[in-house]
């Protein structure tokens, strides 16, 4: 007898196979979307830290910039006798309008504030979400 298509359990045995496969696919197809966002936000983090450390060697350091330096930025003389910023906060807005990195993509993405302790740069306070 000449067969023409498949039985109803071989159609059922090929759905099960697809099945199976797609669980075993999804979790790892996820996994790495996920890893991809957490790369792009530490990479979007480290351009608002170099944009930051830019700024504040064009605004805040003596004797180029040092009477436009925001007052949020609190400014004292180190060992050597440089005023350097040792501590304040800085929105990401006043970074991106002074033109340090592109304002569309990090202030769509990012949140938060960026703070300075100790003369160090604190991005714990910037969240950067990519989940559009």
């Amino acid at each position: 007898m000449n067969k023409k298509g498949l039985t109803l359990i071989e159609l059922l045995a090929v759905i099960a196979l697809l099945a199976i496969i797609i669980l075993l696919a999804v979790p790892n197809v996820l996994k790495v979307f996920s890893e991809g966002r957490n790369k792009l936000s530490s990479i979007q983090k480290n351009q608002i830290k170099s944009a930051v450390e830019m700024y504040i060697n064009d605004y805040c350091t003596e004797p180029i910039g040092y009477n436009v330096c925001p007052s949020s930025l609190i400014m004292e003389n180190d060992s050597n006798g440089i005023i350097k910023v040792t501590s304040g906060t800085i929105s990401l807005e006043t970074i991106a309008s002074s033109g340090y990195f592109n304002e569309s993509e990090i202030l769509h993405n990012c949140t938060g504030n960026i703070s300075i302790n100790n003369g160090k740069i604190d991005l714990s306070n910037i969240t950067c979400n990519f989940n559009n």
